[in-house]
C-alpha cells in the first residue's frame, strides 16, 4: 500500500489554520462554525531544519514483512523508478530492513494499535536530480527527516492513521558509506512565535531563509567531508521547513 508523505503547507495557511482551531468554540443552531476572537491564541516554539531541493522518497516496511520504496505519488520498482530512488532502497535493504523491523516490533510491543507499516521519509537529492543548485555539487544522498507508523484508521473517510515517532529516532540510519544522513545533524534553528504578533518573528524568520538561501549548509558540510565536489560554483540553498 502506498503511504503518501503529507504536503507541507504555507506559513500564512498555517497561522490561519492554528488561529481557527483556537478560537473555535462550537456550531450555531444551523450548523455553522462559531469563533471567539477574543480568546488569546497561543505562542509557539518552532523548530527550523534545512529544506533540500530534490524529490521525496519514502521506504516501508509493512506488516507482512514487504519491503519497498515509495514517490510522492506511487510505489516505486525497476521499471517505475523516481530518479534512481528505487535502486537506492535495494541497495540500502540489509541496512534498513531489520532497523525498520525493530521500530516496528518495539511500536507493536508498547501498543494497543493494529500496526500496518513503518514508514520512513527523506529527500533524495544531489547530483543531477536538480541542476544548477548547490545540492548538485554533492552525490546523491538520502537525507532521512520524518518516521511514521501507519495504523488503523480512527475515522470513517480515512484509509490508515498516522503516528509520527519521535526524531530521535532517524540517527540509526545514518550511513555515509551508504549516502543516508539525518537532517537534524545538520544545522537547525529555533524561533519563539507568538500567533498574536506574528509580525514580530518575520525578520527573523526572513533572515534564516536568506542566509540558506545564500550558502545551503548541509552542502558546505558535506563537501568539507569530501562527499562531493564543486561542479558549478552555486551556493544557493531552499530555505527552511519549520515544525511546531
Amino acid at each position: 500500500k502506498h503511504y503518501s508523505y503529507p504536503s507541507i503547507p504555507q506559513l500564512r495557511n498555517f497561522i490561519t489554520d492554528l488561529k481557527l482551531r483556537a478560537q473555535y468554540v462550537g456550531k450555531d443552531e444551523d450548523g455553522n462554525p462559531k469563533y471567539d476572537e477574543s480568546i488569546k491564541l497561543p505562542v509557539l516554539q518552532l523548530n527550523g531544519t534545512v529544506k533540500l531541493h530534490g524529490t521525496n522518497g519514502g521506504i516501508s516496511l509493512d506488516k507482512g514483512g514487504e519491503y519497498y520504496a515509495m514517490s510522492r505519488e506511487q510505489i516505486l520498482s525497476a521499471q517505475v523508478d523516481n530518479a534512481g530512488f528505487f535502486m537506492f532502497s535495494q541497495k540500502v535493504k540489509d541496512y534498513f530492513y531489520p532497523l525498520l523491523e525493530n521500530i516496528m516490533a518495539d511500536y507493536n510491543a508498547a501498543n494497543r494499535d493494529s500496526i500496518h507499516a513503518v514508514c520512513i521519509y527523506g529527500e533524495w537529492c544531489g547530483g543531477s536530480i536538480k541542476k544548477g543548485i548547490a545540492l548538485s555539487n554533492i552525490d546523491k544522498t538520502f537525507v532521512v527527516f520524518g518516521i511514521k507508523v501507519a495504523v488503523d484508521a480512527k475515522h470513517k473517510d480515512q484509509e490508515h492513521h498516522s503516528i509520527w515517532l519521535d526524531n530521535s529516532l532517524l540517527r540509526q540510519f545514518e550511513n555515509e558509506e551508504l549516502g543516508v544522513y539525518n537532517i537534524y545533524s545538520f544545522p537547525t534553528y529555533q524561533l519563539e512565535f507568538d500567533l498574536n504578533n506574528p509580525e514580530s518573528s518575520l525578520d527573523q524568520l526572513e533572515k534564516i531563509t536568506l542566509d540558506i538561501e545564500n550558502e545551503c549548509p548541509v552542502v558546505k558540510e558535506l563537501i568539507s567531508r569530501g562527499h562531493g565536489k564543486n561542479r558549478n560554483n552555486s551556493t544557493t540553498g531552499e530555505g527552511v521547513v519549520w515544525t511546531a
